[in-house]
């Protein structure tokens, strides 16, 4: 019973140390940093009314408006990838706006972990003598910030929406969907649709921010925006089943009359690799913080 006692104390004193952690992580990380996100709304509001400016009129003509689902495909519609064509060398159009969105989230990441190796976070790690804490609070607020990020994305798109059609509902898109993106994404069960425009951003967005952590570690606030910065294009270049952003861009989830030889992105495949990619992530930060040297 002794032992049972000082078990069950041990794993609360555990519990606490890691509830101090991530308070403090997620004071510093997220709340510290909250006029960052206001970008994140400029950006979201201008992506939607350029929506409605490009396809307004069309849609008119039919009686159809955009619900908060068409809004969000447009955020994460991406572009398909660059194919070289003498006869249309302007073909590709770097998806701008999607870039955006997620260097804004590693700019919402920024360089937290590089100052908190220097800063109090440091004193709080060598106090508690344990650096799966201090990682494991590190990767907590790290999805956290993912969290709150695409949960304002998608606020403000259904915010968008009803302030612009009054319209709230997720369904009866089939026809706005048709005639803007085609059949075949009209033609998409809804949890899929869902999936593709709302989990898998999310859990590229983790990945993504997993890798920003492990490279804070490493190198300054610069190179690491510069190294996302150089993954966002590759990936909006190039298509790959294992180029973690594709799987953020819902036409890699459909084929191209043009280009049949395309990888064809699954939700089935794309959904357990992030995973395992966010896992792999974590436990080889831990493995780096274990035997880097601190002091």
């Amino acid at each position: 019973r002794f032992c049972i006692c000082q078990r069950d104390g041990w794993r609360r004193k555990h519990d606490m140390r890691l509830l101090h952690f991530l308070e403090y992580d997620i004071s510093e990380g997220l709340i510290r940093f909250w006029r960052r996100y206001l970008w994140l709304i400029v950006l979201v509001f201008i992506t939607c009314l350029l929506l409605d400016r490009a396809s307004g009129d069309y849609l008119g003509m039919y009686g159809e408006s955009w619900s908060p689902l068409g809004y969000m495909v447009n955020e994460f519609w991406g572009q398909r990838p660059f194919h070289f064509n003498q006869n249309t060398p302007d073909q590709f159009r770097l998806p701008l706006a999607w870039v955006l969105q997620y260097i804004l989230l590693a700019y919402c990441i920024g360089n937290y972990v590089e100052e908190d190796m220097h800063g109090f976070g440091m004193q709080l790690m060598l106090k508690s003598r344990s650096r799966v804490l201090w990682w494991s609070s590190k990767c907590i607020c790290c999805v956290c910030i993912n969290l709150f990020y695409f949960l304002l994305l998608y606020g403000m798109t259904y915010g968008y929406a009803w302030i612009s059609t009054g319209n709230m509902s997720i369904y009866g898109q089939k026809i706005a969907l048709s005639l803007y993106y085609g059949e075949e994404v009209a033609d998409t069960p809804m949890p899929e649709l869902i999936c593709m425009a709302v989990l898998l951003p999310v859990l590229a967005g983790i990945v993504q921010s997993m890798i920003q952590l492990l490279l804070s570690l490493y190198m300054n606030s610069a190179a690491v925006m510069s190294v996302i910065t150089f993954i966002l294009v590759l990936s909006a270049y190039y298509g790959n089943r294992f180029l973690v952003h594709g799987y953020a861009m819902m036409c890699r989830y459909y084929s191209d009359s043009l280009y049949p030889q395309d990888v064809v992105l699954t939700t089935t495949f794309g959904i357990p690799y992030l995973t395992c990619l966010i896992a792999g992530l974590a436990g080889c930060g831990y493995g780096i913080m274990r035997k880097r040297n601190i002091i």
